[in-house]
């Protein structure tokens, strides 16, 4: 407050707010806010005579050349469409006339295997299993996995996983 300075360069006349509720009364009564014209005249016997100019400068007016349609393409149009639409309903007539039957043979392995892989089935190796009878199958070891197997090396993986010596077991069994 201290930066602003006392003085603004704007003076207000003395008595100014003690004078003013009666300068204002004094205005109001004299009726010198409100303007007695408007500034807005209408001509005499103006809306008696409008329609009548309106009707004189229509009737004035020059008169438009029509110019017709060439009918011979307006029909050459229509047999166009005619036929577009014929061909159409053909078409699909065609279609439903001619059913191809798909059969297993036609779907390429690719297309089957993106199908399992893309949908989610929520089905456990254990359901999997029973709705896939194995006696039906004629699936080889060798058919899933590429390496050969011998006999010595499962033993071996048994051995190593469950921790039972198997060749004991086998020992037991024919004793």
């Amino acid at each position: 407050m201290k930066i602003l300075p006392k003085n603004s360069g704007f003076k207000v006349p003395n008595n100014y707010f003690e004078k003013l509720p009666e300068r204002v009364n004094d205005k109001i009564n004299q009726n010198t806010f409100i303007p007695k014209n408007q500034g807005f005249t209408v001509p005499n016997d103006y809306f008696k005579s409008v329609y009548e100019n309106v009707v004189t400068k229509i009737s004035a007016a020059e008169e438009v050349k029509i110019v017709k349609l060439n009918l011979s393409k307006r029909k050459y149009y229509l047999a166009i469409a005619v036929v577009a639409v014929l061909l159409f309903f053909a078409s699909i007539i065609s279609n439903l006339t001619t059913s191809t039957t798909l059969s297993f043979q036609d779907i390429a392995n690719s297309e089957i295997e993106n199908y399992f892989n893309k949908t989610d089935f929520n089905f456990s190796t254990y359901d999997l299993a029973q709705m896939l009878p194995i006696e039906d199958m004629e699936i080889e070891v060798t058919d899933i996995i590429d390496t050969k197997i011998n006999e010595e090396q499962i033993i071996n993986y048994l051995e190593s996983s469950t921790g039972i010596d198997i060749q004991e077991l086998y020992k037991e069994d024919y004793e």
